[in-house]
């Protein structure tokens, strides 16, 4: 079952909610949790409930249930919250109030979103403990649901101290021909669109190939994408092939071996900058689970045969390749040059206090 309440318009705190905006849905256990001038409160039955076991019985639509009641339609006087009243009143804007829909779905749409609802003290809780006081005024006694419960994947995996996976993640261009457990690679996807992006347009899209033909037929593709922006640089043969290119060059003979491939590309032929911080926490995550994986890209020449051999529209723009398998060498510290030869302070070319 479920009730629909409407009608009502906002106070001053509900207009920063959702003025003129109400619903309500039925809870797990028979507690009802209703929307009305733009907060959220809960009620068992016909009566509001009162964390202090005080039941009391709801205004008729047009007035403020915790307020001074007005005419029918009127918006409803200022309410006003007693320290230790035990009223349950949580802000809520009108999309964020879905019907049909349980308690713990809608508490957690309108609650895990960076809102914060006032208590019964007046003071300020967390969703997390809203949550839990919801949960057992509709006789639910589970414990609050946790920032892990809520994600599709367990993060606590990634334990790996941040400053390790920094300072020993480096290239992996030699690869184990192990396969990649899907769990493994949601793991390190999860982590990656968790990556700043440009006004959270999340523009960003991944490809992920673990089949092991498709690998395959991309292989040549990629050797010849590999070469190609060899000659253009006048790199016509491996003899050519100044020493730093040649680990490049063993994988882009050995690519069609790696157990798994992720395209990183952007709808709408998206910038870069909404794609490349997504890459580097893929890399990241991936080294925290003992995976390697090195970024590279393809050559103009070769651009329309991987959009055909991977179905890959016209609008949406390729960014990077990275390959991903677990390493045949170690993982290890790396060598850069030194950060004060890299960096200035305040201006172009003024040095930085340190060596």
């Amino acid at each position: 079952m479920t009730g629909v309440l409407s009608g009502c318009a906002g106070d001053e705190r509900g207009d920063q909610a959702g003025r003129g905006n109400a619903c309500a849905v039925v809870a797990p256990r028979g507690a009802q949790v209703g929307v009305a001038c733009g907060f959220l409160h809960v009620t068992k039955g016909n009566a509001c409930v009162e964390r202090g076991g005080e039941e009391r019985v709801p205004q008729r639509v047009g007035t403020d249930p915790f307020g001074d009641p007005g005419p029918a339609g009127d918006p409803p006087r200022r309410s006003t919250l007693r320290a230790g009243s035990g009223k349950v009143c949580v802000p809520l804007s009108a999309r964020d109030c879905a019907v049909d829909c349980g308690l713990e779905r809608t508490i957690r749409t309108a609650l895990l979103g960076r809102r914060r609802c006032l208590s019964r003290s007046g003071a300020h809780r967390s969703a997390q403990s809203v949550l839990f006081m919801l949960r057992q005024i509709a006789g639910d006694s589970r414990a609050p649901v946790s920032i892990k419960e809520r994600l599709p994947v367990d993060y606590t995996r990634l334990s790996m101290p941040l400053g390790e996976v920094i300072f020993t993640q480096r290239s992996i261009r030699r690869f184990r021909s192990d396969a990649i457990a899907l769990d493994d690679i949601h793991l390190i996807l999860e982590a990656a669109v968790k990556a700043p992006n440009g006004g959270n347009q999340q523009v960003a899209r991944f490809l992920v190939v673990n089949d092991r033909a498709a690998i395959r037929e991309f292989a040549t593709l990629y050797h010849e994408a590999w070469w190609a922006k060899r000659h253009d640089e006048g790199f016509q043969q491996w003899e050519d092939l100044p020493r730093r290119f040649h680990p490049a060059a063993r994988l882009a003979d050995a690519i069609g071996d790696v157990p798994c491939i992720v395209f990183a590309l952007a709808l709408h032929n998206g910038p870069a900058d909404s794609v490349i911080p997504a890459v580097q926490n893929l890399m990241l995550a991936a080294r925290a689970i003992g995976i390697g994986s090195v970024p590279t890209t393809l050559h103009p020449s070769v651009m329309s045969r991987f959009r055909e051999m991977f179905n890959i529209q016209d609008d949406t723009g390729f960014h990077v390749c990275i390959p991903l398998g677990y390493p045949q060498g170690n993982f290890g510290p790396n060598v850069r040059k030194s950060t004060a030869e890299t960096t200035f302070l305040n201006r172009w070319g003024s040095p930085v206090p340190w060596e």
